[in-house]
């Protein structure tokens, strides 16, 4: 592979259509790719496996880039030695129906679980839109004992043992390895994870069992933590330039970035990339003599090696990186 300077990275999403997701992301899809589609569960965004769609780079994945370029494209680990598994995933959500009752395991139970390679899965979630009255569930009921909890597993009544909450935009959530969760119906989600599609179903709502969506109920018996969590919302003013961190935490920091006039000067510091995604308007980006613009629900990946950048327009966004 020829070697040529990083600059910003437009990636060709991975669709996944699922029976619980609807239409409000078809917009953002190549029609002549996916033609077929009547509606779309998630948008994996920023991924791996997703292949360049700009430049010089252009048809080649990311997770191949990166056995190149490691440092130049994630940035340097702590220990120094070079990193070759993509940390993060960035997916948006359409929630038509209940998303099944679920848990991930930590890193330390999906190796035992899974695979020695295997990672868990931490995430957190960002609503970027909301109908009246959607709600989640997520973590165990204050007083719940953790046997309470793996037995209200077994027993098929876990709905008895977890936090029912309600969620509107601008509202955030972490959702920890272990902790039992669920997305409802008419929420729009920014999802940020550790890079890992282990998942374990609890309960999928009494729809017919099938080979692709089978229960897990001992591993997630095993990997179930009781652990409450709470949705809070983001601080900043509507109506002026602001920066706020949303979560920090060891496999990723979140941030929201607001512009309502003049340009923002963003640098990556050679520390982390930074991956971008418009949660409201329309973002401009200039990188040297490269313009792009970012619609809405739209990501792009600036790679760590990138340094100064600018941002413009009138717009609100994710800045997703790891240091």
């Amino acid at each position: 592979m020829q070697k040529s300077k990083l600059y910003p990275l437009i990636l060709s999403p991975t669709i996944k259509n699922y029976i619980w997701g609807g239409e409000k992301l078809l917009h953002l899809l190549d029609r002549n790719e996916h033609s077929d589609l009547q509606k779309v569960a998630e948008i994996w965004a920023i991924y791996g496996e997703n292949r360049i769609q700009n430049g010089s780079y252009a048809g080649v994945r990311l997770v191949d880039l990166l056995q190149e370029r490691s440092e130049e494209l994630i940035g340097f680990t702590e220990s120094g030695k070079q990193r070759l598994d993509f940390p993060i995933l960035i997916k948006i959500l359409d929630c038509q129906e209940w998303l099944s009752i679920q848990v991930h395991p930590d890193d330390e139970q999906a190796r035992l679980l899974e695979s020695t390679y295997s990672n868990g899965k931490t995430e957190t979630w960002f609503c970027l839109d909301s109908e009246p009255g959607s709600k989640i569930y997520a973590g165990s009921k204050i007083g719940i004992s953790t046997l309470d909890l793996v037995e209200s597993i077994k027993k098929n009544n876990i709905l008895d043992t977890i936090q029912v909450h309600e969620l509107n935009k601008n509202d955030y959530i972490m959702i920890n390895a272990g902790v039992i969760h669920a997305l409802g119906p008419g929420l729009t989600i920014y999802e940020l994870q550790q890079s890992s599609d282990i998942t374990y179903r609890v309960y999928d709502w009494d729809r017919p069992a099938t080979a692709g969506r089978p229960l897990h109920i001992e591993k997630a018996s095993f990997a179930a933590k009781n652990i409450q969590t709470f949705p809070r919302h983001i601080h900043g003013n509507e109506k002026s330039n602001s920066f706020e961190t949303l979560i920090d935490c060891p496999y990723f920091k979140l941030g929201l970035i607001k512009n309502v006039e003049n340009s923002i000067d963003m640098n990556t510091n050679l520390k982390s990339f930074h991956a971008l995604t418009v949660s409201s308007g329309e973002l401009k980006l200039q990188f040297e003599d490269l313009n792009v613009k970012v619609n809405q629900y739209e990501s792009i990946f600036i790679p760590a090696s990138l340094g100064n950048y600018q941002l413009s327009g009138e717009f609100s966004v994710l800045l997703a990186s790891i240091a």
